[in-house]
């Protein structure tokens, strides 16, 4: 009776043709590109989310956005988590700038550290969650629904941040588009309207010094050319008392500069005369 049914089950076995083997595999992958691109496609935010979104007002928004920085679990790898700030000796420097540097250099590393937050929020979820898949087995039911809850109330946390910060930003670059255009004090309302702590500087020792002496040789060779006029921004040197060439205090090796070049010779660039001088020897 075992071979009468071992000789039914082998009867009832389909054989494919590879023609149809070749149908199937496609049926498979067409199956499976569908189900990428539907992931990857537009979903509407979930109710949740944008309810909680279009409940803060633009102060409510400024002040979740801090609450939800200081609520968030630090890291700590290289360069990686600490956020950078602008040298406090080049701030009056970029400040004198027409294209208000500053402004935009302030803007630009208040983004990035509102996105380190967000990672911050991020890898804590991160954490979490693969906690709980780790532990799973060995979690009562009651422990796993509570660490489960704990995670999907910080990734709410986290998506609302994120959509809110986004919306600040917007309101930032508006703020540039309403300095750019010089928009009349009446309509400038149409347009829309931090801590150092714990902050490295974005330029190293090496560079400064690099950036002052350039600034000084640059500052002088301009001197020489036109001592009557002033570099650019009002920036003379330290070692350059006036146009008529007093001491040159500040510079390297000591002595005049004029009795200076490039090689420690003599100079290339001299003194342009004193016109009254010149004056007095014609007199003479």
């Amino acid at each position: 009776m075992t071979g009468d049914m071992s000789n039914d089950s082998q009867q009832q076995q389909r054989l494919y043709t590879e023609a149809e083997l070749q149908q199937i595999i496609s049926h498979l992958r067409n199956e499976e590109k569908q189900a990428t691109e539907d992931f990857y496609a537009t979903h509407d935010l979930p109710l949740e989310i944008a309810e909680s979104c279009d409940e803060l007002s633009r102060t409510d928004k400024i002040d979740f956005t801090k609450r939800f920085k200081k609520r968030q679990p630090k890291f700590y790898h290289e360069n990686i988590t600490v956020g950078e700030q602008l040298n406090k000796n080049y701030i009056q420097r970029c400040k004198a700038r027409k294209t208000e540097t500053i402004k935009t250099i302030n803007c630009l590393y208040k983004i990035s550290e509102n996105t380190r937050a967000a990672a911050r929020g991020a890898t804590d979820l991160y954490g979490r969650i693969k906690l709980i898949k780790q532990q799973q087995d060995n979690l009562d039911r009651a422990t796993f629904n509570n660490l489960l809850d704990e995670a999907i109330e910080i990734a709410h946390n986290l998506s609302v941040f994120s959509w809110t910060e986004a919306s600040l930003q917007d309101d930032e670059a508006r703020e540039f588009a309403v300095d750019a255009l010089h928009l009349p004090n009446s309509i400038k309302h149409l347009g829309g309207r931090t801590d150092t702590n714990n902050k490295r500087d974005a330029f190293d020792a090496e560079f400064v010094q690099a950036y002052n002496e350039a600034t000084y040789q640059r500052s002088i060779i301009q001197a020489a050319v036109n001592p009557n006029t002033q570099t650019r921004g009002g920036f003379r040197g330290r070692g350059f008392h006036n146009s008529r060439g007093n001491t040159n205090r500040g510079f390297r090796g000591g002595g005049h500069f004029w009795n200076k070049g490039r090689g420690g010779g003599p100079s290339n660039y001299h003194n342009p005369p004193n016109p009254t001088n010149r004056e007095s020897n014609q007199n003479q």
